[in-house]
């Protein structure tokens, strides 16, 4: 045999394989299309792709809306994520930090804070706030960030990026630490008080009456809190409040059952946060196709990979509402990433409602946080919507409480108490705690006092505080409302059946008694928390605006009658429902994007939601404009996206 002549034949077909090959893969990107008619009208223009994953553009009324694809291993998804949007990921910082700098100066009367302090000082924060919530973070998502970093630095992307015809850069912080701090800006933006009360949460990780809660003595503040504190005064800027410049008035909404078409589960999510920053050039809608995991699409911008909004392929949803309160924790992790958690593993509402409590049984230890009403609802697209449900929770840094409502509509009360770690210790029930977990329809005013009150001994869950519920009438003369022996006590909770809605209220009595936020009755004063014994729920702008906007007009829809309301922008009346001669009106997804746009706050809505979780169908409107020019999301038009047809685009390529 002449081994020579054998040895050129295999090269040289070696050679015309690996050749055919090549064209092979030209080929089959080549066949790849530039654009892609959807049944829904829309026309996905596909600018870059890497493998199978892709980055689309969808154009709407309120602008371009990039699609992105990814799939594969969470550090696979990551660097396709790097490779396809990597380049606009300093984008999204820099325009906040633009944005921010504005604002703190506006807020504290005209000081000029520079954008590079700005940039300094919040990104020391952020990065202190990161290093509590670490251990609580997934492994997962930190090989998901780690490929984007991985992506950025093999494509020569660099931290820097033109805002308003400037030029900003900072080569020392990589893409890793970008992705962390904008996760981390989602979770301290709804910490309550003022810059400094917020970095001494930070700090220590515990706010101080959730370090009395636990018996934690001693200082515990951080060197690098100590270090952020003295810069903050060096600025003079320690009584920015910081709710000044993150708005946290969002709500959400959920119907199902007797209430909607074809009994599919309606519900809604409104992010009403800063408005006009910059930010919504980037707004972005991400299909997540993890191997051996659920696919799920999140509702956001480029550069941030958790869930402040989103559904999975089982039919999950999910709603957020800030809503502070006196117990909170940073040793915790962060909810947006909870969020994606939830959707990628969660195949229905029994298995998602594990990830809030805490008892996954993976081993991973998932405390709570800080003040924030969730709702997870179900649509189960598998069988038209027949085992549908929703469970909103109302959470702060030690306790839980949740209403489950089930497919018949029924609900299940609970309250979670966490112990110091993290882990639940005991759950109280209705039945055996029906002051502390009542139902909707049983939630009262709640004030506080010092002193043990009689009757309520064994309702006691703290040692320093003592919830109770007064007979009130207000006092004109006085101008205060006071105890009134022979009145009643003033009921706040509106239910409906096969339906929840909420502000930022909590409604469980066992959860309002820690509040801040919507009118608590607990507040801040000079940084330091104060009980406030005149404030009412039912005087708030959240209940009235959003709560029971939400309840009317859901209650005018199951009804067949018209409801009214005065009309935020121009101040006069407009038709919300119209009269249907008393006969129902089912809510579909255009009736829930109508009740989500009532609820809005036309200050600062910048993401508006309607889902239909059963048909895994969205509505969605964002905000448009800056200045002058601004436009809330819930005043533009919404556009419908469709889940499955967006996931099974690259499905042929």
């Amino acid at each position: 045999m002449n081994f020579k002549k054998t040895t050129s034949i295999l090269v040289i077909l070696l050679f015309a394989i690996t050749l055919w090959g090549c064209k092979e893969k030209k080929a089959s990107e080549n066949n790849i299309p530039k654009n892609v008619k959807l049944s829904t009208g829309d026309n996905l223009k596909i600018l870059k792709t890497y493998g199978k994953a892709y980055l689309g553009e969808i154009n709407t009324s309120y602008g371009p809306v990039y699609i992105i694809e990814v799939s594969g291993t969470h550090y696979q998804m990551g660097y396709q994520y790097g490779k396809l949007v990597g380049s606009m990921i300093p984008g999204i910082w820099w325009t906040f930090i633009n944005y921010l700098s504005s604002e703190a100066g506006q807020v504290e009367r005209g000081i000029n804070v520079s954008l590079g302090i700005i940039n300094t000082l919040f990104g020391m924060i952020l990065d202190e706030a990161w290093e509590k919530m670490e251990p609580y973070v997934p492994n997962e998502f930190k090989n998901e960030i780690r490929g984007i970093n991985d992506a950025a630095r093999d494509s020569g992307y660099i931290n820097a990026y033109w805002v308003n015809g400037k030029y900003y850069s900072d080569t020392s912080v990589d893409f890793a630490t970008m992705i962390k701090r904008v996760i981390a800006i989602s979770n301290i933006s709804d910490i309550s008080g003022d810059l400094i009360n917020m970095v001494k949460v930070i700090g220590s990780g515990y706010s101080e009456k959730l370090k009395e809660y636990y018996g934690i003595t001693g200082e515990t503040l951080s060197p690098a809190a100590e270090k952020i504190i003295s810069q903050i005064k060096t600025q003079g800027l320690e009584n920015l409040q910081i709710p000044s410049i993150f708005s946290h008035h969002c709500s959400f909404f959920t119907a199902y059952n007797y209430l909607t078409e074809d009994h599919h589960l309606i519900a809604s999510r409104n992010l009403d946060w800063s408005n006009g920053s910059g930010i919504a050039k980037f707004k972005a809608l991400t299909i997540w196709a993890p191997n051996n995991e659920i696919p799920h699409m999140t509702i956001g911008y480029i550069g941030f990979i958790g869930a402040i909004a989103g559904l999975n392929e089982e039919g999950i949803g999910l709603g957020e509402v800030g809503s502070g309160g006196i117990l909170e924790r940073l040793y915790g992790e962060p909810w947006v990433l909870k969020f994606r958690e939830i959707l990628e593993k969660a195949h229905d509402l029994d298995e998602a409602i594990k990830f809030v409590a805490n008892n996954v049984g993976d081993g991973f230890n998932r405390p709570p946080t800080i003040g924030y009403n969730w709702m997870i609802a179900y649509g189960d697209p598998n069988s038209d919507g027949t085992n549908a449900g929703v469970a909103n929770f109302e959470n702060n840094g030690a306790f839980t409480g949740m209403y489950r409502r089930k497919p018949d509509c029924s609900v299940d009360a609970k309250l979670f108490e966490f112990n110091l770690d993290g882990k639940v210790f005991q759950i109280l029930t209705h039945k055996d705690h029906p002051f502390l977990v009542n139902y909707e329809g049983q939630a009262v005013e709640i004030m506080v006092e010092n002193s043990r009150y009689p009757g309520q001994v064994t309702e006691i869950p703290a040692p320093y505080m003592v919830p109770i519920t007064k007979p009130l009438k207000f006092d004109t003369a006085r101008g205060k409302w006071i105890y009134y022996p022979g009145g009643v006590s003033l009921v706040i909770g509106k239910p409906i059946k096969c339906a929840v809605y909420r502000g930022d209220e909590m409604m469980m009595n066992g959860m309002r008694m820690w509040q801040t936020a919507s009118n608590g009755p607990w507040d801040y004063d000079n940084g330091k928390v104060i009980q406030n014994l005149q404030r009412l729920t039912s005087h708030g702008g959240s209940y009235r605006k959003r709560y029971m906007r939400m309840y009317h007009a859901i209650y005018a829809y199951s009804h067949g009658v018209t409801y009214a309301g005065t009309d935020d922008i121009t101040g006069k009346e407009k038709i919300i429902v119209p009269d249907n001669n008393g006969k129902p009106i089912k809510i579909g997804l255009d009736e829930g994007a109508n009740i989500a746009s009532w609820a809005a706050m036309h200050c600062c809505n910048v993401i508006s939601v309607a889902y239909d979780l059963t048909a895994l169908r969205v509505k969605i409107a964002y905000e448009t404009g800056t200045g002058d020019q601004w436009k809330n999301a819930a005043d533009n038009e919404y556009h419908l996206f469709d889940f499955r047809e967006l996931l099974n685009i690259n499905s042929k390529w």
